[in-house]
């Protein structure tokens, strides 16, 4: 697991349940780990969801991610975490 990846589902693992955009995402990862690019974080949100690790759900212009715990891969992932 690259270290954007686990940024990433470290951020939404911290606030299980509720939507989040990316925006939002990348500031609590920066929050979290100090330093977060959107450029970064957007360009793995979509792989990780080609990949079904996340959802994303459209709100008009924003996209916003959930956990896929239907994907057996977020399991073993979390579980390396």
């Amino acid at each position: 697991m690259d270290e954007t990846t686990f940024r990433i589902l470290d951020a939404l693992t911290s606030d299980l349940g509720r939507l989040i955009s990316i925006s939002n995402l990348t500031e609590r990862v920066r929050k979290l780990h100090e330093t977060a690019y959107y450029k970064n974080i957007y360009e793995k949100i979509q792989e990780l969801e080609k990949t079904g690790i996340i959802k994303l759900e459209k709100a008009g212009k924003a996209s916003f991610i959930t956990l896929n715990f239907n994907n057996y891969l977020l399991t073993t992932m979390l579980a390396h975490m």
